[in-house]
């Protein structure tokens, strides 16, 4: 039926950037009621249709909030959800005006879409309410200024969504661009360097080009974090420059700051040439064998600031913690707390990330 044809387009362009394919679907959708008189549904397409256009255009969030605010009001109005409704809420949680409202719409279209398991999209919708469930959490802890929601829960509910999206891609190829964006996307939140570039390298090789210059704009929105405005193969080529250039200046050989570092001469040469993928991990401990700041090696190559070793760490060890702690019980967890509070006075020696390797 071209109605639902229709209406799949308008679902399908979700937050994407391409302003002709938005105008391209709204004149379809125009002449549909031109042809077939007023249809609530195809008037809920053009006003989701207009919302992208002014939030991808614009950066106007608010403006696409107040467009899409229509929908809302009628979906709060009906008690049954159809499996149509169900996709249109999927389709705008992200321009919800909060994100308590965006995850407590999520929590119940989740809900309801259990009755409708049947239907051969339904993971695709499920996956859908957790990509921009996540994509909203996301814009709440940078730019919204009146997010109610604590930073503990709202990394928590972060935390959800991006697990929640990775077990429904798994290892599949066919899921590689939406399990990458949501990979580059917890780069953003965590302030994850490496998880950014592991994500953009993904979404290279699963996204179309139009989707990847849709994410390097969203990378630019976050200040503080790294832009990742290379590929992570030109990205290793320009610190690995870097790494040759401080080491001789410093008078360092190859062999000297291997022997700092632990590894081989050989390996050192591959970091320097581009040919083996640079970690978090070794960018830290190059740079304190050449004794310079970590923003040293990424001299040049269009970022700002890169997030410090040391804060990766911790932010991928807060959220080890998270994972554990949803699983425990209210017993062992105080336990846990309890050892935790003795552990700064505590007089012993923990195993450094060497020994754990």
């Amino acid at each position: 039926m071209l109605k639902f044809k229709l209406l799949d387009e308008v679902f399908e362009m979700g937050g994407n950037h391409n302003a002709d394919k938005n105008e391209e679907i709204k004149a379809k959708l125009l002449d549909y009621l031109k042809t077939n008189g007023i249809d609530a549904q195809i008037e809920d397409g053009l006003r989701l249709l207009e919302a992208y256009s002014v939030e991808n255009k614009d950066n106007d969030f608010e403006a696409g909030c107040e467009i899409v605010a229509p929908i809302f009001e009628r979906l709060s109005n009906i008690n049954e959800w159809h499996f149509y409704d169900i996709r249109l809420i999927a389709a705008v949680l992200n321009s919800t005006y909060t994100a308590e409202q965006a995850y407590e719409l999520a929590e119940k279209a989740l809900k309801k879409l259990e009755d409708h398991s049947y239907e051969k999209r339904y993971k695709g919708v499920k996956l859908s309410i957790y990509i921009n469930t996540q994509s909203r959490l996301l814009r709440a802890k940078y730019f919204d200024s009146d997010n109610l929601i604590p930073s503990d829960e709202l990394a928590k509910r972060f935390s959800n969504c991006y697990r929640a999206i990775t077990d429904i891609c798994g290892g599949k190829r066919t899921l590689g661009m939406p399990r990458a964006i949501a990979t580059i996307r917890y780069g953003f939140f965590y302030g994850d360097a490496e998880a950014q570039r592991a994500g953009f390298s993904g979404l290279a090789r699963y996204g179309t080009d139009e989707v990847y210059k849709m994410m390097e704009a969203d990378a630019k929105q976050f200040e503080g974090l790294v832009e990742v405005n290379l590929s992570k193969r030109q990205l290793d080529k320009a610190i690995g420059a870097n790494i040759r250039r401080i080491r001789k200046e410093a008078g360092y050989s190859t062999a000297e700051i291997a022997a700092i570092v632990g590894y081989v001469s050989t390996y050192i040469n591959q970091m320097e040439n581009g040919s083996s993928g640079i970690s978090a991990q070794n960018i830290y401990k190059v740079a304190n064998a050449l004794k310079v700041p970590i923003d040293a090696l990424y001299e040049g190559v269009g970022t700002n600031k890169p997030v410090s070793y040391e804060s990766t760490m911790r932010n991928k060890s807060m959220e080890k913690i998270r994972l554990v702690a949803d699983r425990l019980t209210d017993s062992e967890l105080e336990y846990i707390a309890s050892v935790a509070e003795l552990l700064p006075n505590a007089r012993i020696q923990l195993p450094s990330k060497a020994e754990d390797d």
